[in-house]
């Protein structure tokens, strides 16, 4: 995914701020935080043929693993897990891309062409996901929603904990 990333920037499809390391702390931790429940957010809205599955989050540079497992009115989120449950679909990516996702400034099929996104599990359940996010990242994002009120903006720091 570091390939895939540094070549993203390079041809302009994300910001330099891919590329940065991230904020340590709660400030970094909050940011993150407000992304991932952007995303609950807006898959909650997704129309899906059937059951939409559950998923892992990881965001690789800072190692933080969120589940979001479907509920009767979206999904349920866990933001600081231990890890994927083995029947989750896993998605590995980084917080900006996620951002980037979120802003519509990256759509998500151009996200996962470009190794931007990985998602590992049953096959079933990773086209199922797939096309809850088509579905629900291809919507403008709502004004009011926290990934207005924090947006990525580049880090100093090195880790996020």
């Amino acid at each position: 995914m570091a390939f895939a990333l540094r070549d993203a920037v390079d041809s302009g499809a994300l910001d330099r701020t891919a590329l940065a390391p991230i904020e340590r702390g709660p400030k970094g931790y909050w940011r993150a935080a407000a992304h991932v429940q952007e995303l609950q957010r807006r898959l909650a809205g997704a129309k899906t043929r059937g059951a939409p599955p559950s998923l892992a989050l990881l965001f690789i540079e800072s190692q933080l693993w969120s589940r979001l497992k479907p509920t009767a009115t979206g999904f349920g989120l866990e933001l600081h897990a231990a890890g994927a449950e083995p029947q989750d679909v896993v998605i590995v990516t980084n917080e900006t891309v996620l951002a980037s996702l979120l802003d519509g400034s990256l759509s998500v099929q151009a996200a996962l062409d470009r190794g931007l996104v990985a998602l590992d599990g049953e096959s079933s359940a990773v086209e199922a996901l797939r096309e809850i996010l088509l579905e629900g990242l291809s919507r403008p994002a709502d004004r009011a929603s926290p990934v207005g009120l924090l947006p990525f903006t580049g880090a100093k720091a090195k880790t996020l904990r």
